[in-house]
């Protein structure tokens, strides 16, 4: 089977950090060329989104380390990539999920009082759980006998890093 360009260069870049073990997440994402980056952080999004939702990708750090990029990239994609949907609604859903993370942060909330824990933490998943949803509907999952994989916003990914790795050679 014939890997693809995405998870190659997802590949390469978790090597670099093997290779590098005393990096933090920060110096390994400044190690990285563009394209590596771009694989990186669309990968880390769909990979933690599609398996756990955005209070995963946020509870693993993602969103500390991510989000910049990903919201540049979105604005770099409206401008010069728009044939790109799919892509570019998921990084719409993520700006969402993004600011609504960002004004309801989990960690404000008094653990001390368990009542009020859950039931704001259960606000927030239920607003989470939206957004979820609407990127669930831009995904093609094993279980979707329906649907035709390069129906999914995995494919327009791979898509999307074809074109900027062809265009930087």
């Amino acid at each position: 089977m014939k890997k693809d360009l995405h998870q190659s260069l997802m590949d390469s870049a978790y090597d670099k950090w093997k290779q590098n073990k005393d990096w933090n997440n920060d110096q390994f994402f400044n190690h990285l060329d563009y394209l590596e980056r771009v694989a990186v952080v669309l990968g880390n999004l769909n990979y933690q989104v599609g398996n756990g939702g955005f209070s995963q990708w946020e509870g693993n750090g993602y969103k500390e380390t991510h989000s910049s990029f990903l919201l540049s990239l979105k604005n770099e994609m409206e401008k010069e990539y728009p044939k790109y949907t799919k892509l570019y609604k998921g990084l719409e859903i993520t700006e969402k999920a993004i600011e609504y993370l960002n004004s309801n942060p989990i960690d404000d909330i008094d653990d001390y009082d368990e009542d009020e824990y859950n039931n704001e933490t259960d606000i927030i998943e239920k607003e989470l759980d939206k957004l979820n949803s609407s990127y669930y509907e831009l995904c093609v999952f094993d279980w979707d006998k329906d649907k035709d994989e390069k129906d999914g916003i995995e494919h327009e990914m791979g898509e999307f890093l074809e074109e900027i790795a062809h265009q930087s050679k």
